[in-house]
């Protein structure tokens, strides 16, 4: 599955994360809750994992490290606040939990 971003804003500190769900992995990107677009934009979803993809798996991994996806619309791009830094997101009581996972 090929995923078109726009990455035409350079961000130096970016959050996306992966889950497993009940159907396969989910990807998607983070930002600051609005009531425009939520908390981010689900990129890849219900992916299955085989063995010898971990290429493939890296590389939608690194698809949520944007601003928003090529399907967003201009009003959700104006609306999406990204955090500054690691400290910035675990200040929020709902984040405060997360362990943090670089990827480079």
């Amino acid at each position: 599955m090929k995923t078109e971003t726009k990455r035409d804003h350079l961000l130096e500190f970016i959050i996306g994360y992966v889950e497993r769900g009940d159907y396969g992995f989910n990807f998607a990107t983070v930002h600051k809750p609005c009531r425009e677009c939520g908390t981010g934009f689900q990129v890849h979803r219900e992916i299955d994992y085989h063995p010898g993809e971990t290429a493939e798996m890296l590389k939608m991994a690194t698809d949520c490290l944007i601003l928003a996806p090529h399907w967003a619309s201009s009003a959700d791009i104006q609306a999406i606040k990204k955090y500054k830094n690691w400290e910035d997101y675990t200040s929020q009581p709902i984040n405060n939990i997360t362990p943090k996972v670089e990827i480079s």
